[in-house]
């Protein structure tokens, strides 16, 4: 069952922005609200939706999605850590682990 809520075009147009810069339609965005407001616990559809959720853009969630696909572009040194490219010698590695 729905129901209709009026608003004043400004506040309308105010919140289509906000939607849509999170991905959301308005009707969406106030259900979201009002579940934070009532403490409603949430489920997402996705990861994505969850970081609309966030406040996050549809721009930073690609980028996002992006990093993930590719991480050693973002992340050389964590990705494949290959212990040849080390700044210390297997002796130094070893001693490390000693201590």
């Amino acid at each position: 069952m729905s129901k209709t809520i009026e608003v004043s075009d400004e506040r309308y147009a105010a919140l289509e922005r906000v939607a849509a810069a999170r991905g959301q339609t308005p009707s969406r965005l106030v259900e979201a609200l009002v579940a934070d407001i009532i403490g409603e616990r949430r489920v997402y559809d996705d990861l994505d939706d969850f970081f609309r959720s966030l406040g996050m853009s549809e721009e930073d969630i690609a980028a996002s999605a992006k990093m993930a696909d590719q991480p050693e572009l973002y992340f050389p040194d964590s990705v494949g850590e290959d212990e040849s490219h080390s700044p210390h010698s297997a002796e130094e590695r070893t001693s490390d682990a000693d201590i």
